[in-house]
């Protein structure tokens, strides 16, 4: 039980194409406008970052005290204390900023 399939015409090709085309496009936007931001709480931030659905079980966040800038890794809040995952505890109240990255 043999079956043939049909046969297809195929056109002979005898024209060269053209149609690739190489296009770049630079868009250079110089202004820098400001960053508007509110000014929002530590706590406020921290109640944020922490109901995120980023934050499973770390978030890492850049925090400015007096002593200076410090990227750490929070995995808790307790009591007025921010837990790292280093096991370092930074009083909130001393927190002058903190960002999440």
């Amino acid at each position: 039980m043999k079956k043939d399939l049909p046969s297809v015409f195929a056109n002979a090709i005898d024209k060269q194409f053209d149609n690739v085309q190489e296009v770049f496009h630079v868009q250079e936007n110089r202004s820098i406008k400001p960053k508007i931001t509110k000014k929002v709480s530590v706590d406020r931030k921290i109640s944020r970052i922490f109901s995120s659905p980023n934050h499973v079980y770390k978030s890492r966040v850049l925090i400015t005290t007096d002593n200076g800038v410090s990227e750490e890794y929070i995995v808790g809040r307790t009591n007025g204390i921010l837990l790292t995952i280093d096991g370092k505890r930074i009083m909130i109240h001393e927190i002058l900023d903190l960002e999440e990255m």
